[in-house]
C-alpha cells in the first residue's frame, strides 16, 4: 500500500531534519524513499492532501493527521497518515488510518501537490 511507503518517507525526512517536510514535493524527494511513487490515491487517482502542521484527531489529542485522501474512495472513508510527535527522546510515530468522512468536513488543506 502506497501510504505505508509515504510513512517511511516522512520518518526518513524527520530523522534527517527533525521536522516534517514542508511540501508533498519534499516527501517525494526524500533520499531512500524511491518506493513512494506519485502522491496520488491509487483508487481515486486524486492527489493526497498534505497539512504539515497536522490536524488533531480529537480535541486535546497529540495525534495529528498530516496527509489524507482527497475523497472518500475506500468504502466511504479516506485513508490517511497520523503522526504522534516524539516525547523526550522518543521517536516520531507515523501510521496509516481510516478516517470517517464526518471528521474531515472541518479540515482545510493548506498544502496540495
Amino acid at each position: 500500500m502506497r501510504l505505508h511507503e509515504v510513512c517511511g518517507a516522512l520518518l526518513l525526512y524527520y530523522n534527517a531534519h527533525h521536522a516534517l517536510p514542508p511540501t508533498v514535493a519534499a516527501i517525494e524527494q526524500v533520499p531512500g524513499a524511491g518506493e513512494v511513487g506519485d502522491m496520488t490515491c491509487p483508487v481515486s487517482h486524486k492527489p493526497y492532501i498534505y497539512i504539515p502542521a497536522g490536524v488533531a484527531t480529537a480535541p486535546g489529542s497529540p495525534e495529528r493527521v498530516v496527509l489524507y485522501d482527497a475523497e472518500p474512495a475506500h468504502g466511504g472513508m479516506r485513508l490517511g497518515i497520523v503522526i504522534l510527535p516524539p516525547t523526550a527522546d522518543g521517536p516520531l510515530v507515523a501510521k496509516v488510518i481510516a478516517i470517517m468522512e464526518d471528521k474531515v468536513k472541518g479540515w482545510l488543506p493548506t498544502t496540495q501537490p
